[in-house]
């Protein structure tokens, strides 16, 4: 357990080191949600509307973590050499995935209570109970979500090519889902909350139809858990560089 705590913050610290990663996890969507509720030369959104707009940015910084804090860090280690060099043992390479999970998902924390107390308390009168219940359930969405970035790691990629995945991942989720969202008059189709991202904002402002409200977990649940569960059995060891 010492050590696990110890390899957990070495990599927080890290991953603390990245200033660009900082912007677009913590000050983007801040920037964001306060200008988008200037009005008449005040900030300030009711409780309902502020669930609604910050649930969207919330799922953005879980989606944005989980693919370039955990999934992109992990083939990171893989392609220089790292795991091959010291993870040669099958446990050491579960210990090692879990620490670096762990400290994403301290991030992710870390984050998202800094987005609540900020916002919360500078641009609407919601209550403490609402604001730890949204916390909480962005939590749960930013497990998950890492959980199933472990697929990344099992793709023949390398570094760069892992990275332009992403990024092209992300923001095709992002306009879909945001265009799904405003497309429908009553709401998005069931089949477009195979959208991670639209799921999980949807799932955080609770606007996610009651009739539907378990299926779509549950599809979510089976997508993302075999992601993972694929990831961590196939992990790569060798950097894909040196099979080239």
């Amino acid at each position: 357990m010492p050590a696990l705590t110890q390899c957990v913050r070495i990599f927080v610290e890290e991953q603390l080191r990245e200033p660009i990663g900082i912007f677009w996890s913590f000050v983007a969507p801040i920037a964001y949600i306060v200008l988008t509720s200037v009005d008449d030369g005040k900030v300030f959104l009711p409780s309902g509307v502020y669930v609604q707009r910050s649930a969207w940015c919330l799922a953005y910084v879980a989606l944005l973590l989980s693919s370039t804090s955990f999934g992109l860090y992990l083939v990171g280690r893989r392609e220089s050499g790292f795991i091959r060099s010291f993870l040669f043992n099958p446990a050491r390479r579960r210990r090692f995935i879990l620490a670096q999970y762990l400290a994403s998902l301290v991030l992710a924390l870390a984050y998202g209570t800094a987005f609540v107390a900020v916002t919360a308390s500078t641009i609407t009168d919601m209550g403490l109970a609402c604001a730890t219940l949204l916390l909480g359930k962005y939590i749960l969405v930013a497990a998950v979500l890492m959980f199933a970035a472990t697929f990344v790691a099992a793709l023949p990629l390398t570094f760069g090519a892992a990275g332009s995945l992403m990024s092209i991942s992300i923001t095709i989720a992002v306009v879909a889902g945001l265009a799904s969202n405003s497309a429908f008059v009553e709401g998005p189709s069931v089949l477009a909350y195979l959208n991670p991202f639209l799921a999980a904002a949807h799932f955080l402002s609770a606007s996610i139809p009651k009739p539907n409200f378990l299926a779509v977990l549950g599809a979510q649940v089976i997508l993302l858990g075999t992601l993972g569960v694929y990831g961590v059995a196939r992990l790569r060891v060798n950097p894909e560089w040196s099979n080239r």
